[in-house]
């Protein structure tokens, strides 16, 4: 399956493409890419650190839980 919407850009305007979008949306998906974000981020700064104290950490503190209890593939 291929989507074929697409968006233009005039200075600060965003027009629709002549296409709709053929999927749904991908519910959670910002809220996981902000969390992979997050566990890269303190990843670099704890290098000895485990992979999964980390996504623990930045569950419990940085986003107060929200969608923690979704695995997230990183």
């Amino acid at each position: 399956m291929c989507c074929k919407a697409s968006v233009k850009q005039r200075g600060a305007v965003f027009l629709p493409g002549k296409h709709r979008h053929t999927h749904d949306p991908k519910v959670g998906k910002v809220t996981a890419q902000r969390v992979k974000a997050l566990v890269k981020e303190e990843a670099r700064c704890n290098l000895l650190k485990p992979v999964s104290a980390i996504v623990n950490e930045v569950c419990k503190f940085s986003l107060n839980n929200l969608l923690c209890h979704v695995q997230y593939s990183f």
